[in-house]
């Protein structure tokens, strides 16, 4: 499990429990990413009776209790623990633990620091019109987004609805790792804007398909009448005439 930590906002929050006496320890391990020289916010939302008592661990051994303030680190009082100006040298396991008279339990970060992060962006159009053919055929909406790290997709519906990768809702499916988005059997109630959002730690970019209703040509005006010049004796004696017809119609 991938979580994205960005400058100012928490995105991820983890809750452990101390309610009863534990057989063993219990232990949740997931992976956090997060970007040189900013700041990362590590949640660990503790909840227990009587109140645990919670403290985190370094990758170097070092225990942080709450609260806690030296140099670039600080445990506050909830049980976040924050890391300033975050450096390649900072990676590793970091350990949550809360612990009562009853039990304890931990959660383990392993936190990732990319030295280099380049935005989502896209190669092609950020707007493309696409007919709905009457025809029944799939419709595929890519998102071919490029960033470092490797952006994440989230697909937005004409009704608001969020599809998150590998979620299929009806007829729309979010396909993991290539973040396309198939739309079966599509009919002309899908005509609509659809987004695709693509995010990584260093910002998000947007594509956005609209689907139209498509119909078949019908050509609408008077009657015409086509001059053709007499024919010359002994030379041409028919008038072979082309046009949007299923066959050549000739005329003597």
């Amino acid at each position: 499990m991938w979580s994205v930590l960005t400058v100012k906002k928490r995105v991820y929050i983890f809750q452990i429990s101390v309610f009863s006496k534990l057989k063993s320890q219990s232990l949740v391990t997931v992976k956090v990413m997060a970007v040189s020289y900013q700041t990362a916010l590590l949640d660990c939302k503790v909840e227990g009776k009587p109140e645990p008592r919670v403290w985190w661990v370094t990758p170097y051994g070092h225990s942080l209790p709450t609260p806690y303030l030296g140099g670039r680190f600080q445990v506050h009082r909830n049980g976040s623990l924050e890391l300033r100006g975050v450096r390649k040298t900072d990676e590793g396991r970091y350990k949550c633990l809360a612990k009562n008279n009853l039990g304890e339990s931990s959660l383990l970060v392993e936190l990732d620091v990319a030295s280099i992060a380049e935005k989502p962006s896209f190669a092609v159009p950020n707007i493309e019109i696409l007919p709905i053919k009457q025809d029944g055929e799939a419709i595929i909406l890519e998102c071919p987004a490029r960033g470092k790290p490797n952006p994440e997709f989230t697909w937005v519906l004409p009704n608001g609805t969020m599809l998150t990768p590998g979620v299929r809702l009806q007829r729309f499916t979010h396909h993991l790792g290539n973040g396309n988005l198939q739309i079966s059997q599509p009919v002309a109630s899908d005509k609509g804007v659809y987004r695709c959002l693509a995010k990584n730690v260093a910002g998000q970019a947007e594509k956005r398909y609209a689907l139209e209703a498509g119909r078949k040509p019908l050509i609408r005006g008077s009657t015409g009448i086509l001059l053709c010049p007499k024919s010359v004796e002994g030379l041409v004696n028919f008038f072979p005439w082309f046009g949007f017809f299923s066959q050549r119609k000739t005329f003597k």
